[in-house]
């Protein structure tokens, strides 16, 4: 999908929002409906109208009046039907994607404002403009690569630099409780 979405629509996704996040819910909403449609009070008993209230019966009829014989949580409901409520749940999924794409495009068109300093063309992906990121360690230098950009110096140590510590050494530096000290050997 994304790579349709960056063809066809000139969309960008670097963090995989879409993927992680959209394609499922569209999938659960999806689901839902299947399951809305497909629900019935024999499968579910009288708890079907706890799940989807809108299908308990309507006020002051007499199905409303056997299901409040048997339990009391029922409320009166719109008295929909499973095909109602699927729609119902589709319809939700409609309007969610059009929050999001109407919210999205205002925020696409209001961020192309010269008042909010779009970046240019070549500094869409580079992160050296706005943070300070580490030198590139991947060897680029060394091939000829090398990025416009100064080295960067950090305080941190690559992980592939840190000597390994022995189990031990780790104990030493837990405080007592952890460290095994206080330990009572088994009972035999």
């Amino acid at each position: 999908m994304q790579p349709l979405l960056a063809r066809r629509l000139r969309i960008h996704d670097t963090c995989g929002v879409n993927n992680l996040h959209g394609m499922p819910g569209i999938l659960a909403g999806v689901a839902s409906a299947v399951i809305a449609a497909s629900a019935t009070e024999e499968e579910y008993n009288y708890s079907l109208y706890t799940l989807y209230p809108a299908r308990a019966p309507t006020a002051n009829s007499t199905e409303l009046s056997q299901v409040n014989y048997y339990t009391v949580d029922v409320v009166a409901g719109l008295g929909r039907t499973a095909g109602t409520q699927a729609l119902y749940q589709l319809a939700a999924i409609g309007t969610t994607l059009l929050i999001a794409v109407v919210g999205g495009s205002l925020t696409g068109l209001l961020m192309r404002l010269p008042l909010m300093d779009p970046p240019t063309e070549d500094g869409l992906f580079d992160d050296c403009h706005s943070w300070e990121v580490e030198a590139d360690l991947s060897g680029a230098d060394d091939a000829g690569l090398s990025s416009s950009r100064p080295a960067v110096k950090s305080n941190q140590i690559a992980m592939s630099e840190q000597p390994p510590d022995s189990a031990a050494r780790a104990r030493q530096l837990l405080p007592a409780h952890f460290n095994g000290a206080y330990d009572t050997p088994a009972s035999t």
